[in-house]
């Protein structure tokens, strides 16, 4: 193992003869940015933090894939250690020089698994890392941020926890305890009962039993005090914290959730806030932002997976799936849906694709959408699901037959795996949806990366929607990349699969804006 000391050498000359050979690293998303930046590229960069990813479910840190696959046990202590010194210890020279060994050691034991497992497992490494650079190129860009709305949006919340507070009449609202009592004093004996508690029988205080209860009269000052509080404590200064010249540079990680779609963090730009913040991010002066949307690609990808003809023949004729379930709801005709009972439709069609309960369908409905529901209505809107979608239902209790028999699950197109080892009900029907429409957006970010021009380039991604930035001139060129990459991603992963209005493509300086129903380009 050789180590170099750059400080010293100054100029990176030293790599370049490297660059052509096969070249492994641990999270190698680090190693393509930071080399990238440099404008250096490695010729054929493995990440044995992915080789991991698809034979043992999730993204593990070196020190955790190593006890597992090499049952090898890493101190990790010196990691916090000064780096920047001139002149490294030796025991921080001998740390370095184990993780460079360790990564190598890793990719060969993987190279060994690849070549003793089916042929899919090397197909869905490839896939992952094939990813690298292209979202290496992304967060060498970073976001644009407008700090000046951002302030004005921060001074509205704090206005808005004191509006609460002053509701609350407690001592310290911070206080468990002193929540419990409120919430035993104000609430209704119906409502105490329906309540979630605790392992030890007391009224939860939970951030998301507290937001999810804004729907309650007499919890509603408490529940807003706790999303303000926690908008500003984790997406107020904080956030401010981490731009760089005006830029947030978002930590995505490729297959980083277990769903096997992108995870993201410092900041997570797929967990802002939803009123108005997209606001915040607006594009500098002669460029905008290109946002496109596949639309309810969750349902469609339950509809081919499962072969519900209901669900395949809405998109194919260009019916509202949503409407359609509103008229069922309500027992109207489906021109006559208001919006609201659209929004109802919307949490029943997208609360119960994963096999949730009653009770879980209401406490989304009411923190997702807005959407009041009794546990009855939830009842029977949840038997009204299955009778609309019988071939869905089917295939729900089928797969999670399947994935208990095989203890794994697998996405569509490159049949990344997921693991089982306890059975598994949720998971067995969430992971093939969910992994098989992050292959749509994955390919399309490919596509992207591959034709841009322009100086058009990915900016960012949240779940189904991806966004582009590109000078205001390009505008229209870029929606139709956009446009021509989802499509391209769909039809790879569901070829002959209905395909009507898959897409919405919109443009805007701000990251709102684009996504407006105002901004959506038409390209008749």
């Amino acid at each position: 193992c050789y180590l170099f000391d750059q400080y010293r050498i100054g100029s990176l000359d030293w790599i370049k003869p490297l660059l052509p050979i096969q070249t492994v690293a641990h999270n190698a998303l680090f190693e393509a940015s930071h080399f990238l930046h440099q404008g250096i590229q490695f010729g054929e960069l493995h990440d044995s933090m992915l080789m991991g990813r698809v034979f043992l479910n999730e993204n593990k840190a070196l020190k955790d894939l190593a006890a597992n696959a090499l049952d090898l046990e890493l101190d990790k202590t010196l990691q916090v250690s000064d780096w920047n010194r001139s002149d490294l210890l030796q025991e921080q020279l001998e740390y370095g020089a184990a993780d460079a060994v360790v990564a190598f050691e890793l990719a060969r034991l993987f190279e060994q698994w690849f070549i003793e497992n089916e042929t899919h497992y090397r197909e869905a490494y490839e896939f992952l890392r094939r990813l690298l650079y292209p979202i290496a190129r992304q967060l060498s860009h970073g976001v644009p941020f407008d700090v000046e709305h951002h302030n004005q949006l921060m001074a509205g919340w704090e206005q808005e926890c004191e509006t609460a507070l002053a509701q609350l009449d407690i001592a310290n609202p911070n206080s468990v305890k002193q929540k419990q009592s409120w919430l035993l004093h104000v609430l209704s004996d119906e409502e105490l009962l329906d309540w979630p508690l605790t392992d030890k029988g007391n009224l939860s205080t939970a951030r998301d039993v507290l937001e999810n209860a804004r729907h309650i009269p007499a919890a509603q000052p408490l529940a807003d005090y706790t999303t303000m509080t926690s908008r500003l404590n984790n997406f107020g200064r904080k956030l401010q914290a981490q731009l760089i010249e005006g830029r947030l540079y978002p930590g995505y990680q490729i297959a980083g959730m277990v769903t096997g779609r992108f995870s993201c963090r410092n900041p997570n730009i797929q967990n802002m806030p939803r009123s108005g913040f997209k606001q915040c991010f607006r594009a500098p002066e002669g460029f905008v932002f290109v946002t496109g949307d596949l639309t309810q690609l969750e349902l469609r990808v339950a509809g081919i997976l499962s072969g519900d003809e209901v669900i395949n023949d809405a998109y194919r004729n260009g019916d509202d799936l949503h409407r359609n379930m509103a008229a069922r709801m309500s027992d109207k005709d489906a021109q006559a849906i208001t919006k609201a009972e659209r929004t109802a439709a919307k949490a029943v069609n997208f609360g119960l694709l994963f096999g949730a309960g009653a009770r879980t369908l209401q406490q989304q409905a009411a923190s997702s959408y807005g959407v009041e529901m009794s546990l009855e209505e939830a009842e029977d809107y949840r038997e009204l699901f299955f009778e609309t979608y019988p071939q869905f239902h089917e295939w729900q209790q089928g797969i999670v037959e399947a994935s208990n028999l095989y203890e794994s699950s697998e996405s569509s197109l490159i049949q990344l795996t997921r693991h089982y080892d306890k059975k598994v009900y949720t998971h067995a029907m969430n992971f093939p949806i969910q992994s098989s429409a992050w292959e749509v957006l994955a390919l399309a970010i490919l596509y992207v990366d591959e034709h841009a021009t322009g100086g058009i380039h990915i900016s960012h991604h949240v779940y189904d929607e991806l966004t582009l930035l590109a000078p205001q001139d390009k505008a229209l060129e870029a929606a139709r990349l956009l446009r021509d990459a989802f499509y391209h991603g769909f039809h790879t992963c569901f070829p002959g699969a209905p395909d009507r209005e898959l897409v919405e493509v919109g443009i805007g300086r701000t990251w709102e804006d684009a996504g407006s129903d105002e901004s959506i380009v038409s390209f008749e």
